[in-house]
């Protein structure tokens, strides 16, 4: 295994550790984010007003297994303090100059379209 080339990728729960796996942990070179819940408590509160209490099939079901939560009150009490304020500003482009690179291109060429198309 070569130490330069680890990374982390997560998708929905993953995706909020993903972040919180990089702050902390520098030996990380690359990091995936998808689907991630900046504040899970905002997240579910928001879904629960807009879907009600099944907004796919089981979904609270699976959510409350995942979390070992007994309730919704026990969930919501589990996630209430779950966002990555005080975390993500330790994440360090330092130990990912490769991808620092890249990111800084892509935020230019799509500043520079969004530009573009509104002065158009």
């Amino acid at each position: 295994m070569d130490p330069e080339r680890i990374g982390i990728v997560g998708w929905s729960l993953g995706g909020y550790y993903a972040p919180r796996a990089l702050a902390f942990e520098k030996r990380l070179k690359l990091g995936v984010a998808w689907g991630a819940n900046h504040d899970w408590f905002e997240v579910q509160e928001g879904r629960r007003r807009r879907e009600g209490e099944n907004p796919v099939p089981h979904y609270w079901d699976h959510v409350f297994w995942v979390w070992g939560a007994s309730d919704m009150d026990d969930f919501i009490e589990k996630t209430r303090g779950m966002h990555l304020n005080g975390g993500t500003e330790h994440i360090s482009i330092d130990n990912m100059p490769y991808v620092a690179g890249i990111i800084a291109d892509w935020v230019a060429e799509t500043f520079d379209e969004l530009a573009a198309s509104q002065s158009a």
